[in-house]
């Protein structure tokens, strides 16, 4: 870690462990994953014909994915913070 990118991590700490996990976890990869999974796998189960918002399946993949990826997320973040976290105090 460089002297930027510890000054980077300085203001990030600052804001908080759970403000990282919750911001970079959940809602940046949580989020994100959810909706692109949601959106490949009702492609890929409707051959890429007549998918539209208002289908039943893509509702209810995307319900069950903004769960599970928003866990994944918590556990993702709680990683990362940990994994910078590491290299700031090596540093």
């Amino acid at each position: 870690m460089n002297e930027q990118q510890a000054e980077r991590w300085e203001e990030i700490r600052a804001k908080g462990r759970v403000n990282y996990i919750i911001n970079t976890g959940i809602i940046r990869w949580g989020l994100g994953t959810a909706i692109l999974f949601t959106i490949l796998f009702t492609y890929l189960q409707k051959g890429g014909v007549g998918i539209t918002f208002r289908d039943s399946d893509f509702v209810i993949t995307l319900l069950i994915a903004l769960i599970i990826f928003s866990i994944g997320g918590y556990f993702w973040g709680q990683w990362l913070w940990n994994m910078n976290m590491n290299k700031y105090v090596k540093k």
